[in-house]
């Protein structure tokens, strides 16, 4: 087929029993189906399969979508295989298909909903209805324990790079108290970004690396259980995800707001990152960081990395070889290797800024490790620190640093006052390279003021 005259067929499958179903886990999955009748409905084509046709389903897809060397079949009956001939033609259609949905849009654009809709419900709950979304998962959990009568199965959290703060709360308390700790969306979620980002950059060299996001993330009420468990066996956070069908509704927990909603007959299906809409979502969210919009205070940030793509944390970066010193951070800077530099230096500012930043944020970015920098000045050098050489935004800050500020909104003013004042710290640096970049890390950081 050629793009000019491909034809999209509905497949409708009627099963009592959920496992008799095809396991089709990603949008871009290959499936043979013998024995389906075929059909017209209301003027269109349409596929028909069901147990008493005698209907057989094998689905072809890649064993670990990251390493697509080997492929997997499956079925529903217990007879699963293919001969060359067949596993030939099913790769040529994965293959085809992953072409497809890497070139072409996979909603109709009169259906598109963004976040940035939702704004103060600009969007009003009938203009919102069987509308497609394509976001970023945050967060998938069950609803548990309820007074409600007839609550939803589960909730997912979701992020399309649109859209304005403040986040919708998390509805179930403690899922909402470990996002405040970690972040929302959370490091591991950040960190496949990233590296989708990295992914993207051969084709895309426009692309900024991604330590933290903008943008706000909402509820969506999943109500089906079998839908959540789907959801929850092949998503994860920072897994790309088309919701179709969903509306606008009450929020069941909250009377005064508003959530998504996925219905029984809405449709959640997992993206493959090499996706039109992703690949878009993406780049939109670039232009937003490219114009110097700031992140959100909420958002979890990327997580140090090793050359092998394991997180490394801040004491595991301060036992990296540093044989080399350097007189000042100057040289420090210069070296472009692992190093160490004692000095007297200023705090100019933080990464949030204390002036741009609520108290309250500040305390919650000190609270989450892996949310916040410094920037030392030594001279005419400005030195973002525990930061990528090249990267706009930090990724952690120093025990020292968390100790001297927490507890109180007295400590935080007091930060705020040495920065205003300029007063001078002593403090010991470390430089080191991961993951390709540099980063610069705080050892200890003492008033040198008397």
């Amino acid at each position: 087929a050629t793009d000019e005259n491909v034809r999209v067929v509905c497949l409708n499958i009627f099963e009592k029993d959920v496992n008799r179903l095809p396991d089709v886990r990603l949008c871009g999955d290959a499936i043979r189906i013998h024995r389906a009748r075929v059909q017209v409905w209301n003027e269109n084509m349409q596929l028909l399969g069901a147990r008493g046709v005698g209907t057989s389903y094998l689905v072809y897809r890649p064993r670990a979508i990251e390493s697509q060397s080997t492929m997997e079949v499956s079925s529903p009956s217990r007879k699963c295989s293919v001969n060359s001939d067949e596993d030939t033609k099913l790769s040529q259609i994965w293959q085809w298909g992953q072409k497809r949905i890497l070139s072409k849009p996979t909603i109709n654009p009169e259906h598109v909903l963004t976040l940035s809709e939702l704004r103060d419900q600009a969007l009003s709950p009938e203009e919102a209805q069987s509308r497609d979304i394509t976001a970023m998962v945050t967060s998938i959990f069950e609803m548990g324990t309820s007074q409600l009568q007839s609550p939803p199965a589960g909730y997912m959290r979701i992020w399309d790079g649109t859209g304005t703060r403040p986040y919708d709360p998390c509805l179930v308390n403690a899922v909402a108290s470990k996002l405040e700790r970690e972040g929302d969306p959370p490091p591991s979620a950040i960190s496949r970004l990233s590296k989708l980002v990295k992914k993207l950059k051969e084709s895309h060299p426009d692309l900024v690396d991604v330590e933290a996001v903008t943008g706000r993330i909402v509820n969506v009420a999943i109500w089906e259980r079998s839908a959540l468990e789907k959801a929850q066996d092949c998503l994860a956070p920072g897994s790309f995800v088309r919701l179709r069908n969903i509306k606008l509704d009450t929020c069941p927990v909250r009377n005064d707001g508003f959530c998504l909603h996925a219905h029984s007959k809405s449709y959640v299906t997992p993206l493959p990152d090499l996706s039109y809409e992703v690949i878009r979502l993406i780049q939109d969210h670039n232009a937003r960081l490219v114009r110097g919009e700031p992140v959100n205070a909420e958002s979890g940030v990327r997580p140090l990395e090793n050359p092998e793509g394991a997180a490394a944390d801040a004491d595991s970066v301060a036992g990296t070889d540093t044989s080399k010193t350097a007189s000042s951070l100057l040289d420090l800077v210069g070296l472009r290797a692992p190093g160490l530099c004692s000095g007297i230096v200023q705090v100019c500012g933080t990464i949030p800024s204390l002036q741009e930043t609520s108290e309250a944020e500040i305390r919650r970015v000190f609270e989450k490790q892996g949310a916040m920098g410094l920037v030392l000045r030594e001279g005419d050098l400005e030195l973002e620190v525990l930061v990528e050489w090249d990267g706009p935004c930090a990724r952690s800050v120093s025990r020292l640093l968390r100790e001297y500020v927490e507890g109180s909104q007295g400590n935080v003013s007091l930060l705020q006052s040495a920065i205003e004042r300029r007063q001078s710290w002593r403090v010991e640096i470390l430089s080191t390279i991961l993951d390709g970049g540099m980063y610069f890390v705080i050892e200890s950081l003492l008033s040198a003021d008397g």
